[in-house]
Formats: structure tokens, C-alpha cells, sequence
């Protein structure tokens, strides 16, 4: 757990291949500045981590990260997330994720935004299926 600290840029995490879960939100950033992540930390994070909480880090896309496959549950509320179609992007490359918690975001208020998102993931729509319950995607 790493949130609320300095962080600009994730990196060094090159040898945390079995690392499961990275929770780096709210990191105090410089204004105007967005979280980062080095492509070598994520590449080596690809196949292990499962849950990923990137809130309030004024985030704009999230396809730098479609390389993490073993996504079940990604936290990235406030932020800066505005199209639907780098949504869908990720989503079809995420196939486990289960759980997306996007509140906060410009993206919420498009029109038929979670229809969009429940149609492009298959493993979103089933959990919905299973379990009856609403996920956070407003």
C-alpha cells in the first residue's frame, strides 16, 4: 500500500513478479502532472497483478496498463478518464477483470457509458449476472 505519498512515476518494480495487488492512489502530485508508469515495471507485473488502485491521480487513459492480463479489480475513481472507446480497449484485452470502480471520472456521464462497458466486458457482465449487484461504474 503506497497510496498518498510522492510518487510521480511507478518504477523499480522489475523483480515483484508475483506481486498481486498495488495500491498507489491519491499520490501527491505536481499540479497538472498525472501518474506514470514505467513499462518495464508494468511488463513485469503483467501476469501476476490482480488489483490495481489508481485513484485520484489524474489518470486520462488507461491503455499503458492493458499489458497487466490478470486484472480482476481495478480502483481508478477520480480521475481524469473521458472516452468510453479507450474503456472498450482495455476491456477486451481484460478478460478477468470482475470488478472496475470508475466513479469520479468526466467518462461517467457520456451517454450509455456503463451500457457500453458491460457489453465490451464479458467478465463484468457475467459477474452482474451472478451476483445481482450494481458495480461502481458511476
Amino acid at each position: 500500500y503506497l497510496g498518498g505519498n510522492c510518487i510521480t512515476v511507478v518504477e523499480g518494480l522489475e523483480s515483484l513478479q508475483e506481486l498481486r495487488e498495488l495500491h498507489v492512489e491519491s499520490q501527491q502530485l505536481p499540479l497538472g502532472e498525472k501518474l506514470l508508469f514505467d513499462p518495464r515495471s508494468l511488463h513485469s507485473l503483467s501476469k501476476s497483478l490482480s488489483v490495481l488502485n489508481i485513484s485520484n491521480n489524474n489518470i486520462d487513459e488507461l491503455s499503458d496498463l492493458s499489458i497487466l492480463e490478470n486484472i480482476s479489480h481495478l480502483i481508478a475513481v477520480d480521475n481524469q478518464l473521458h472516452h468510453i472507446k479507450d474503456l472498450e480497449f482495455v476491456l477486451s484485452i481484460w478478460t478477468k477483470l470482475y470488478k472496475m470502480e470508475l466513479n469520479g471520472n468526466p467518462v461517467c456521464h457520456k451517454s450509455k457509458y456503463r451500457d457500453k462497458v458491460i457489453l465490451q466486458s464479458k467478465s463484468l457482465a457475467s459477474t452482474l449476472r451472478e451476483e445481482q449487484t450494481p458495480i461502481n461504474l458511476s
